[in-house]
């Protein structure tokens, strides 16, 4: 009885014990820096630091590095130098893509880093399209020269259209990127990162718009239109619009035979349709602003070698407003998002919309003809802030968000704290119960046996285990070959930039390089020769290990091509 009042007495705590964690079972952290706040003012500076700390570590670099490259990207096209401008731009798209990850990653969607970002995003499409229509406009060069050689005086014409067009779309473009410098320069100021590069960018991208105007004047005034027996006029009415207003383009052709000829109709060099003359001449189209970007266009007509003279009209943006609706969906976890894309009331078809939580896209849907949007996704348990967001800058639309809507996924029955807590009780007692029962079993007794008999038998035999050999330790380009091959090229780069750092340490003695981060290993490192070669691979390591760049295999050749050249120059440092 007092056996049984003891076990009585020490399960109760135990229970209670267990109850109280249990609670704590699906996420077991009680307490981080973060979290120890009481109410929206009251924030833990330590909480704070590491923030600041965090973001200053790997964002403000990269920031830093985006800002040089569009320098040097706008300096190469300036000088018509397109192979090395295509190579700057991919580098500068690359590290866009990587700042575009880190923001979400640090939860910094609501912060001046995240203005940045946007402005970014135009920048990146502004200087892609800039590098296409100079390098169109520097062919457009050398088909002039063919074709006075031939003396083909109406496809001279249809390049000089080609320049106007691709000269309105530069200027255009110029005035986006200068728009957005001034908040690209202010925010970087706040960061005291260093923003010369970029503001010779913006000065370089006005020569090249002043270059390519005064070669467009030229070739204009030496370009005459070809001697034929048609006259052919054009008007636009009115000249300028909004989404899905229509535009009337007209016009007649005068000369020989007028009626029931085809007329093709050109808006930005690229064709758009064919219409037919009626009795007198005449024709007529009418076009619907839909999917064209806001700004100013060029339109212009072709009756065989006959040119119409080039007129333009303009599309003017309009605001957007966007609705987010979530409902429960079919499965567990399952969520419906519906919403409806209007503008200036009108509902707008055939747009993007995306679906993030907490920043992060992770559903992307298209507008019916109503503007209305609906899809199923899943996501885990856990609290989110879902917004829609919609951003096409092929539509002559401004960018709009929802309203940010909260929504709560339980955990399924597998993953209730209720159901695990319940688990580890009923585990427990079991064990308890299985102790308590063996404990009271009787040993058995133990078996007599003669004196004889153990000494008849022979004593077995000792077993050896022999030691498998110690293998020697694997080569480190080995170790990089095989976590390369096995999609681990995160963990491979980082083995690479430890044996390397460890050799460097020791042969310079830096002291406590392991706990230095990348780059402060790298300014401790200055006075060494071969400091060059160790900033590339240290930024490409970066690159990889933190941004989650994937390198191609030209890439990893150059990288283990870098650790190789500083382990030789380390070893014959010796």
């Amino acid at each position: 009885m007092k056996k049984r009042a003891a076990w009585i007495l020490l399960a109760i705590p135990a229970l209670i014990f267990l109850i109280f964690i249990a609670q704590y079972a699906a996420s077991p952290v009680l307490y981080t820096v973060k979290d120890d706040s009481v109410t929206s003012s009251h924030q833990n500076p330590e909480a704070l630091k590491q923030i600041s700390r965090e973001q200053s570590e790997t964002v403000l670099p990269l920031m830093s590095e985006i800002l040089g490259s569009t320098g040097t990207l706008v300096l190469n096209i300036k000088l018509k130098d397109f192979d090395s401008a295509e190579r700057d731009l991919k580098e500068y798209m690359e590290r866009s893509r990587q700042l575009d990850r880190m923001v979400i990653n640090l939860d910094m969607s609501e912060t001046e880093l995240a203005e940045f970002r946007r402005n970014n995003q135009k920048n990146v499409q502004s200087l892609e399209e800039l590098l296409n229509d100079t390098r169109r406009f520097d062919e457009l060069q050398s088909l002039e020269i063919r074709y006075r050689d031939e003396n083909r005086p109406e496809l001279l014409y249809s390049v000089m259209y080609e320049g106007e067009t691709l000269r309105s779309r530069v200027a255009e473009n110029f005035k986006g990127y200068q728009s957005r410098s001034d908040a690209m320069v202010n925010t970087s100021t706040k960061f005291e990162l260093d923003t010369a590069a970029y503001e010779e960018s913006v000065e370089d991208f006005e020569e090249i718009v002043a270059a390519i105007d005064a070669e467009q004047e030229t070739r204009s005034t030496t370009t005459h239109a070809p001697a034929t027996p048609y006259r052919l006029s054009i008007a636009v009415t009115p000249d300028h619009g909004v989404y899905r207003d229509r535009l009337l383009i007209a016009g007649n052709l005068t000369g020989r035979t007028i009626a029931g000829q085809n007329i093709t109709l050109f808006i930005d060099s690229k064709t758009w349709t064919t219409t037919t003359t009626d009795d007198g001449g005449g024709y007529k189209a009418a076009f619907a602003i839909d999917r064209i970007r806001a700004g100013k266009h060029l339109v212009y007509a072709v009756y065989g070698s006959t040119y119409s003279d080039v007129v333009t009209f303009s599309v003017l943006p309009l605001d957007t407003a966007l609705t987010l609706a979530v409902t429960e969906g079919t499965a567990s976890g399952n969520r419906t998002f519906s919403g409806n894309l209007t503008a200036a009331g009108m509902p707008v078809a055939g747009a993007p919309v995306a679906i993030t939580a907490d920043g992060k896209a992770f559903l992307s849907a298209t507008t019916n003809s109503a503007g209305s949007y609906a899809l199923e996704g899943h996501l885990e348990a856990g609290t989110y802030r879902v917004r829609a967001v919609f951003d096409a800058v092929a539509f002559p639309l401004n960018a709009s968000e929802s309203e940010t809507v909260l929504i709560e996924i339980a955990p399924s029955l597998l993953e209730s704290p209720l159901l695990i807590s319940a688990g580890i009780l009923l585990l427990t007692a079991l064990g308890a119960v299985w102790y308590v029962r063996r404990r009271r079993q009787p040993a058995p007794a133990p078996e007599e046996v003669s004196v004889a008999e153990t000494e008849d038998e022979e004593a077995p035999a000792p077993v050896v285990v022999e030691r498998p050999p110690v293998e020697e330790e694997e080569n480190i380009l080995a170790t990089f070959a095989r976590l390369a091959g096995e999609g681990s090229i995160s963990d491979a780069v980082h083995a690479l930039y430890l044996r390397l750092a460890g050799s460097i340490a020791v042969r310079h003695r830096i002291d406590g390089h392991a706990a230095m981060t990348p780059r402060e290993f790298l300014a401790a490192c200055r006075s060494i020769s071969c400091i060059e070669t160790l900033t590339r691979f240290i930024r490409r390591y970066e690159a990889v290990r933190y941004g989650g760049a994937v390198p191609d295999d030209s890439e990893r050749q150059e990288l283990v091509a870098w650790f190789e050249d500083l382990m030789k120059e380390e070893a014959g440092s010796d």
